[in-house]
C-alpha cells in the first residue's frame, strides 16, 4: 500500500479513532495538570483505575463491567481526596505514593491469580489500540464529550484556579466544585482509555501535548489548542509509523509525542541563540510591530454592527 491508503483498513481507523479521542481529551486536560502541579495525582488515579481492572478480571466480570468497575475505583479515589484527605498530619506526596505502591501491589496480587495474568498485565500497561473494538470507541466518545463539556462550562473557573486558589475563592468561583468535576471527568476519560490504550499511553497524552502547548502559548486556552494539535499530529504520524515499519502503535504515538516536544524545545531554543544578535533583534522587532499594526489596521477597517444597525433604522439621521 503506497501514501495513507493503509487508513481504509478497518482495525487502522479504528485504531485512529481511539487515539485521537483519548489524545485529543488527555492532552486538553494535561494542561490543567501541569499548570496545576498534579501529575501525580494523574498517576495515582490511572494506578486505581488499573486496581478496578484488575479486580473485575479477578472476579471475571464483562467487559462494560470492568470499564464501570475501574471508573467505581477512580471514583472513591477522588472522593477520598476532596473530602477525607488528612491536613497537616501526612504530606500530600506521601499519602499520593503510598497509594500507588498499594494500588500496583495490590493489582499485581489480583492478576498473579489470573489464568492469563502477564497478559493482562501487557495489556493493561501497553494496550492495544488496533484491537479496539466500535463499542469501545462509542464509549470513548461518550467520556470525550463530557470532559469537553466540563472544560467548556468552567474554562473561566479553571483559568481562575490556574491562577491562583485564593483569588478565584474571593471572586466567586467554587474551587472545591470544580476540582471535583475536573477528576471525575479525567477518572472516566482514564478508566474507558485503558483497556484500549493502557497507562502508558494514557499519562503519556496527559503529559507531552501539555507541555508542547506550555512552551509556545501562555493563554490557557492557546495552550490547550496547541496541546490538542500536538497530540492530533503524533497520532496520525506515530499510528503511520508503526504500520510501515511494524513496531508498537501506542509506543510509536509516544515516541512522535517526545519528537515533537523536542522540536518544539529545540526551534524556541535557536530563537533564543538568533535572538541574542543584535540586527536579528532588530529585524524581529520591525516585523513584530508591523504585523501587530496590520493586525489593528485590519480590526480598525471592520465596519461596527452597532453603527450599521442604527444606520438602517434610522435612514434620515444619517443623511
Amino acid at each position: 500500500m503506497t501514501s495513507l491508503s493503509f487508513y481504509a483498513l478497518a482495525y487502522m481507523q479504528k485504531g485512529l479513532a481511539a487515539s485521537l479521542l483519548v489524545g485529543s481529551a488527555c492532552s486538553v486536560a494535561g494542561v490543567f495538570i501541569i499548570v496545576r502541579q498534579i501529575v501525580f495525582v494523574s498517576l495515582v488515579l490511572a494506578q486505581l483505575a488499573v486496581l478496578g481492572f484488575s479486580a473485575a478480571i479477578f472476579l471475571d466480570l464483562s467487559e462494560m463491567s470492568r470499564i464501570f468497575t475501574a471508573f467505581g475505583f477512580t471514583l472513591i479515589g477522588v472522593l477520598y481526596m476532596a473530602l477525607f484527605q488528612l491536613k497537616n498530619k501526612t504530606p500530600a506526596d506521601a499519602t499520593l505514593g503510598m497509594c500507588f505502591i498499594f494500588c500496583h501491589a495490590v493489582s499485581l496480587l489480583l492478576l498473579a491469580k489470573s489464568t492469563q495474568g502477564l497478559e493482562e498485565i501487557r495489556h493493561l500497561t501497553s494496550g492495544n489500540l488496533l484491537s479496539v473494538t466500535w463499542e469501545e470507541i462509542m464509549a470513548l466518545g461518550a467520556a470525550w464529550i463530557f470532559l469537553m463539556i466540563i472544560h467548556f462550562a468552567g474554562h473561566r473557573s479553571f483559568v481562575f484556579i490556574c491562577a491562583d486558589d485564593e483569588f478565584a475563592r474571593i471572586s466567586g468561583v467554587n474551587v472545591k466544585k470544580w476540582e471535583i468535576l475536573f477528576y471525575i471527568s479525567l477518572g472516566l476519560i482514564i478508566s474507558v482509555a485503558l483497556q484500549a490504550v493502557g497507562t502508558f499511553y494514557v499519562f503519556s497524552c496527559l503529559v507531552f501535548p501539555a507541555m508542547s502547548g506550555l512552551l509556545i502559548a501562555r493563554k490557557l486556552f492557546a495552550i490547550q489548542i496547541i496541546s490538542f494539535i500536538s497530540a492530533a499530529a503524533a497520532s496520525i504520524i506515530g499510528l503511520s509509523f508503526s504500520y510501515i515499519y511494524d513496531f508498537p502503535s501506542s509506543e510509536s504515538i509516544i515516541l512522535w509525542q517526545i519528537i515533537i516536544y523536542l522540536l518544539i524545545a529545540l526551534s524556541i531554543k535557536i530563537k533564543q541563540i538568533i535572538l541574542r544578535f543584535r540586527i536579528a533583534r532588530y529585524y524581529y522587532k520591525t516585523l513584530t510591530r508591523r504585523f501587530a499594526a496590520l493586525r489593528t489596521r485590519r480590526l480598525n477597517l471592520k465596519p461596527d454592527s452597532n453603527l450599521i444597525s442604527n444606520a438602517n433604522s434610522n435612514p434620515k439621521q444619517t443623511r
